[in-house]
């Protein structure tokens, strides 16, 4: 190989390398076991946050997602998550069920029987993916809130939730499975899909404003009304707030 050409893989070689560095800085994986007993630097399972309220927020950046952990069946979380910061365009944070071998079990948390007012609470952010999804399967479940199991305040926008079960929630005057408020776009880009929200007290989802909501395993007709997209089978678990 002579020189010119071999001065030319070197530079794709490193090429590569850099372009994969830049892409590992970029995007962080992060992680949260109940069960960790490491450094807690949430840095891999085994130095995992041993509490979804010791995710350090401001070591996340948009592009990074959060795994929590399932263990293999199952595991509790009796602790309310409030996301702490949001993505960017093009760079969503995630927070994710766990996708590794013997993480991948179902992610409960819990309002520990109306203790709590809400399970999951996202105010004010943007650039957000909250999933359940393991496979196709829902791996993530709000129960047990006494106001509402996911609450979507403050003027959001960009905002996925997918393959929740949210179930058992609310046991005070005018409490749901879903609360929202997300900024409207003609292009619906917040959606709730592939979620199953049932035997909430009231009606399962509240809208203040709008999004595409895609209700339960995606059955039946679309139905459009007020910004909101809904299956014809849960027309009826749905109503809109013009504020």
């Amino acid at each position: 190989m002579d020189d010119s050409k071999s001065k030319c893989l070197v530079f794709i070689v490193a090429s590569i390398i850099i372009g994969l560095f830049i892409t590992s800085a970029n995007a962080a994986n992060w992680y949260v076991d109940k069960d960790a007993t490491g450094s807690a630097t949430g840095t891999s399972w085994g130095n995992a946050w041993p509490s979804i309220g010791a995710i350090v927020w401001s070591s996340v950046n948009g592009g990074d997602t959060i795994f929590i952990s399932g263990g293999s069946e199952s595991k509790t979380y009796n602790e309310k998550l409030i996301v702490g910061k949001s993505g960017t365009p093009g760079k969503v944070i995630t927070i994710s069920t766990g996708q590794d071998t013997g993480h991948t079990g179902n992610v409960i948390i819990s309002g520990e029987s109306y203790t709590r007012d809400v399970c999951v609470q996202i105010s004010g952010k943007s650039y957000i993916k909250l999933s359940g999804k393991v496979g196709n399967s829902r791996k993530m479940q709000l129960t047990g809130a006494s106001a509402t199991g996911l609450d979507l305040i403050g003027n959001l926008s960009d905002i996925e939730i997918e393959y929740l079960e949210i179930s058992q929630n609310g046991n005070m005057k005018d409490t749901h499975g879903i609360t929202g408020q997300i900024i409207y776009k003609s292009n619906y880009r917040s959606s709730i899909h592939d979620c199953d929200i049932h035997d909430n007290d009231h009606p399962e989802v509240q809208w203040i404003d709008a999004c595409c909501l895609r209700h339960g395993e995606d059955q039946g007709r679309q139905h459009q009304e007020n910004g909101i997209g809904v299956d014809e089978t849960a027309r009826d678990q749905v109503y809109h707030v013009d504020e």
